[in-house]
């Protein structure tokens, strides 16, 4: 029997295949049609011992589906006057209010981002922990097994992926993605690839050494640029990426790379990761704080999180907290796949 790992508090122990903890664990499935959170609730039940089955469905789902995506593109056009009301009445409508820590999974068919919730005692982005599945229907046993069950590997090597130029006047090595990565080097193995060959970049996801993949880029919501822009800039479809992907964790920073079923990061996530993190909607430079500073901050207080042994979810809501200047755009830089991966020093993950 593989052994599995929780935190209970700031401690892992070794649990079998179950996963213990003192907070709730939620599954919110949103689909208009009943019968496919009543298969949801199917795959669910060898979990229902830890992991509590929330149906959302008929008009409640379509007006937080709705309400959710009008959300989203309000943010696109203007993210500094963003108006989350109409949300936040949906979802509370609909979902319990989350505690401190609480651990949620969305599953639904379009993109539906509860992290951007508040109520009278704050955001829920800022207290509890969010992970997605975008699924026009009830996902495969395998994806939806794959997001409930813990994960812990070994941490190999982090690999910051930069197909473009410098998009600001910056010196490169004053970039905030670097002033972090070189700060690692003495805690794991660090590549920084600036601008690769096509192939090279394409065959990265394929690496079985590297631990995290953080790549840096523009996006599409199907395409992401994977040619150096000293060149033609390349774009990538899903079909142009490998079919086999041996990264457990994937960062993609480029526009809309997580932002729904077809997107780079959804399709990515059924050929391989354990979990897939990036925006979901259009930003401009330094969007995820609004400055060089506090991006460095956030970078640097998830990844030494996750060095300390906690999991990803639990590393980007401490990150998040950590954070506590900046725009709502912050809590659309989604979560997708398991919340549940954590990684350690040796061979198999300890």
């Amino acid at each position: 029997m593989n052994s599995a790992y929780c935190i209970i508090g700031d401690q892992f122990e070794d649990v079998g295949t179950r996963v213990t903890t003192d907070h709730r664990n939620l599954i919110v499935s949103i689909f208009p049609e009943r019968a496919q959170s009543d298969v949801v609730d199917e795959l669910v039940a060898p979990f229902g011992d830890v992991w509590t089955h929330l149906p959302v469905s008929g008009d409640d789902a379509n007006r937080l589906l709705f309400a959710g995506m009008s959300l989203l593109g309000s943010i696109q056009r203007a993210p500094s006057d963003v108006d989350r009301d109409s949300f936040s009445r949906a979802a509370l409508d609909s979902i319990p209010n989350p505690a401190n820590d609480d651990r949620f999974l969305i599953i639904s068919p379009m993109t539906c981002p509860l992290d951007l919730v508040y109520d009278d005692t704050g955001d829920w982005g800022d207290r509890a922990i969010f992970s997605h599945l975008n699924s026009d229907k009830a996902p495969s046993p395998h994806m939806l097994h794959k997001a409930l069950r813990p994960r812990r590997v070994s941490l190999g090597t982090y690999l910051l992926l930069c197909p473009m130029a410098m998009d600001r006047a910056l010196a490169r090595h004053l970039q905030d993605i670097m002033i972090v990565a070189t700060g690692l080097e003495s805690l794991l193995p660090v590549e920084i690839l600036l601008q690769p060959l096509y192939e090279h970049a394409r065959d990265s996801f394929a690496r079985d050494d590297v631990g995290w993949l953080h790549v840096d880029t523009h996006g599409t919501s199907t395409k992401i640029m994977l040619g150096p822009s000293r060149g033609s800039g390349q774009m990538a479809s899903a079909a142009d990426l490998p079919e086999q992907v041996s990264v457990p964790f994937v960062m993609l920073v480029g526009c809309e790379l997580t932002s729904g079923v077809e997107s780079i990061g959804s399709v990515l996530l059924e050929r391989g990761p354990s979990a897939i993190w990036g925006p979901c909607v259009k930003f401009m430079s330094l969007g995820l704080t609004g400055s060089d500073d506090s991006q460095i901050l956030w970078y640097d207080s998830f990844f030494r999180s996750l060095l300390e042994g906690h999991d990803i979810g639990r590393s980007l809501l401490l990150a998040r907290q950590r954070l506590t200047g900046g725009s709502v755009l912050k809590y659309t830089w989604l979560l997708l796949g398991s919340s549940l991966l954590s990684f350690g020093a040796g061979p198999d993950g300890t």
